[in-house]
């Protein structure tokens, strides 16, 4: 099945066959991911950490820009959505684009210059988010444009250095990124809306070496009961080997294959 991509208020998209998610909202994934220059509703204390200092489960977006956020590698923002409520929209969208890619469906790319204005960036914002959710159904496509705005915005002040920010909508099928590794960004905002989201471990859970050296999965982490997994709905930010702060490089890959009963992915 392919997968879908969405979270609470962030940014990037990715579809997996049948899968769809978001940068900076992710329906099948929506992703949103700042390039190097070289929010919500619920107001309570961020949640123990899972494990050390690799992820924090808050309960807003604000969380994310907090001091106590910079020593994660990764953050997240639990939101549970049905992963087969949007099955049907990965499926078509699948079937248009066709299966074993991994595809962006729409994609902007936004310059930031540090002399723009807060409203004009905002705009920039709601105009991209609503340029990558075109054509989704009408529940769906506002679903994807908020949390790809509130990503975004999230993002961009937390790195406000950076100078650009690319939203997508991506669609993900058998050729996805299965094997454990680390992103070369500064970072990304993720959404997933359908089927699974995405695994991650601990360092202390890594055999370095192999990861680095072409190693299998298997090779590569020490106790598969430490593998943790961000689900379906959550809005979750990965810090790549560039992020400014001082977590970063969280090791994270895709879930594995999932089939439905005709067969698909």
């Amino acid at each position: 099945m392919s997968r879908f991509n969405n979270g609470p208020y962030s940014s990037v998209a990715v579809m997996k066959p049948q899968q769809l998610r978001s940068f900076v909202p992710t329906c099948g994934p929506v992703a949103v991911t700042v390039q190097p220059s070289d929010s919500s509703r619920f107001k309570l204390q961020p949640q123990a950490p899972e494990d050390g200092s690799t992820m924090l489960t808050c309960s807003s977006l604000d969380q994310w820009r907090s001091s106590a956020a910079d020593r994660y590698q990764g953050l997240r923002v639990a939101r549970p959505i049905d992963p087969t409520r949007w099955q049907s929209v990965t499926n078509q969208l699948s079937d248009i684009h066709g299966e074993g890619m991994m595809e962006s469906v729409h994609a902007q790319v936004i310059d930031l210059d540090g002399s723009t204005g807060e409203d004009s960036l905002r705009q920039q914002f709601e105009d991209a988010a609503n340029a990558i959710s075109h054509g989704l159904e009408p529940e769906l496509a506002q679903l994807v444009s908020q949390d790809a705005q509130a990503l975004a915005s999230t993002t961009q002040k937390l790195v406000p250095q950076a100078e650009q920010i690319i939203m997508k909508l991506e669609l993900f099928d058998t050729n996805s990124c299965f094997r454990w590794h680390q992103d070369w960004y500064v970072c990304r905002a993720i959404v997933s809306y359908n089927l699974s989201a995405m695994d991650y471990t601990a360092d202390s859970n890594v055999d370095f070496h192999e990861l680095y050296n072409r190693g299998t999965n298997d090779a590569i982490t020490h106790d598969k009961s430490r593998i943790r997994a961000a689900n379906v709905g959550d809005m979750v930010l990965i810090k790549g080997k560039k992020y400014p702060g001082t977590g970063k490089s969280l090791v994270h890959k895709s879930p594995e294959i999932s089939y439905d009963c005709t067969g698909r992915v």
